[in-house]
């Protein structure tokens, strides 16, 4: 039986996409570490949903995060680009239709899991402010990464609001 445990991280290091060995203080140790925190809320969300088509965006979500972690950490074999933007945008048109916002309403307000969506808004959104600091420092290409989750802290919002 495989151990879930292997004491390399033991001495405050871990390994990035393609054996790159990071302190565990680094940015993009803090940056996986942020977009980990908002995919499990997001999980921690869906699990509360009652709308089959706003559920399976989540999961479609989730798994994109996946995607950006591996291309954050090195890998060529996952990559964001326009398209993922624009499936983005397309499911907030979809979600939000001709509403008018007139108010901000308080997270809470429109129940669980409205309120466990507004959650991952929050985090999206400090998620995208480390994404920028990491992206900024390392002088990296990664402009669809940060459209990415521009985009996605609307659509948290769209989903809070119509639920």
């Amino acid at each position: 039986m495989t151990k879930i445990y292997t004491k390399t991280g033991d001495n405050g290091e871990t390994y990035l996409y393609g054996g790159v060995r990071v302190s565990k203080n680094s940015k993009i140790i803090k940056l996986l570490g942020e977009i980990d925190e908002l995919n499990s809320f997001i999980g921690f969300a869906w699990n509360a949903c009652e709308d089959e088509i706003v559920g399976n965006s989540l999961k479609k979500v989730q798994k994109k995060l996946y995607e950006i972690g591996a291309e954050l950490s090195g890998s060529t074999e996952f990559a964001i680009d326009p398209s993922d933007v624009e499936k983005l945008e397309k499911l907030i048109d979809e979600f939000i239709g001709n509403k008018d916002f007139t108010r901000f309403v308080r997270p809470g307000e429109r129940g669980e899991f409205s309120a466990r969506i507004h959650v991952c808004r929050a985090i999206c959104r400090k998620t995208e402010r480390s994404a920028i600091k990491f992206i900024e420092a390392e002088a990296r290409d990664c402009k669809y990464i940060l459209q990415y989750l521009n985009r996605l802290s609307d659509l948290l919002f769209a989903i809070a609001e119509i639920e």
